[in-house]
């Protein structure tokens, strides 16, 4: 529940990493800001780690409390008066804009309608880091066991605790990557309308429902989802031929419907489907 506050820590991160600092060659810039959102994410999850662990806090209702806190601190430092404000705006409440050594180039498209940029290839190397951590390391395997049953793995002497703030560290400093890739690769700049609007954080959770947390799933249905959404945004769609509002309605439920579908057990409904179909095809057969 927490991913759209880590989101927005990284984003927060990055646009001040790349529009602060000047001097430094492309790739050397690009490289900082986005480990610098990843960093912040991190710790910024790890505040609902470290109370879960030693606390006993619920990280849900902490990483919910923390979103909306997130959301005000980037609207105090990027709103009019701001310390963080773009100086050469003082009417508009946004950030400075990213500097041209700290934007990511895009590799398909254009820039000005969100064309692909070349974050696309961290996604197999995020892939492939989750992937071995999840099942090639006893981390993996210990905070595994502790999501199952946390009594038996302190009984097997896991440190519980540890493990609680590591998966919340890990996974905030992917959504702090996220927002970091956000800001450096189209948008350039934060505006406090955006942070108020923004619900890519919450996507992200649909997103996991449907890949099964597992990570080759999470990254297919990130597709879908990165289609229903951008497919039906007004910078892709002709309003002559297709109204854009109807695509956005079109898409919400789609999405609506995917997490209801998801959210089922999928053998039981699948074994229901089948019954179902065969109870008709005899009945036809019968006829």
């Amino acid at each position: 529940m927490g991913g759209q506050g880590q989101l927005i820590m990284g984003s927060i991160a990055a646009v001040w990493f790349g529009s602060a600092i000047t001097g430094l060659p492309a790739p050397a810039h690009i490289t900082l800001a986005v480990v610098m959102g990843a960093v912040l994410g991190a710790l910024w999850a790890a505040i609902a780690g470290v109370l879960r662990a030693w606390l006993g806090t619920n990280e849900v209702i902490v990483t919910i409390m923390l979103n909306y806190i997130a959301i005000w601190v980037g609207s105090f430092l990027f709103g009019i008066g701001g310390p963080l404000q773009n100086e050469a705006q003082p009417t508009q409440p946004v950030s400075e804009t990213v500097a041209e050594s700290a934007r990511i180039p895009v590799i398909w498209g254009s820039a000005a309608l969100q064309g692909l940029h070349a974050g696309i290839f961290l996604v197999p190397i995020v892939v492939g880091v989750v992937w071995l951590v999840q099942h090639r390391t006893t981390v993996g395997f210990e905070t595994a066991a502790v999501g199952s049953n946390v009594e038996a793995s302190r009984y097997l002497g896991i440190p519980v605790s540890r493990r609680y703030v590591m998966a919340m560290v890990f996974g905030g400093a992917l959504a702090g990557l996220a927002g970091a890739m956000e800001i450096l690769g189209w948008q350039f700049r934060i505006a406090t309308a955006d942070l108020h609007a923004s619900q890519l954080g919450f996507v992200g959770i649909a997103i996991a429902l449907l890949g099964r947390n597992t990570p080759i799933g999470v990254v297919l249905s990130a597709f879908l989802f990165a289609v229903l959404i951008n497919g039906s945004s007004n910078r892709n769609l002709d309003p002559s031929a297709f109204p854009p509002e109807l695509a956005s309605y079109l898409t919400l439920i789609g999405q609506g419907v995917i997490i209801l579908l998801v959210s089922l057990n999928a053998e039981r409904s699948l074994d229901f489907l089948r019954r179902r179909l065969a109870r008709v095809l005899r009945r036809k057969v019968a006829s």
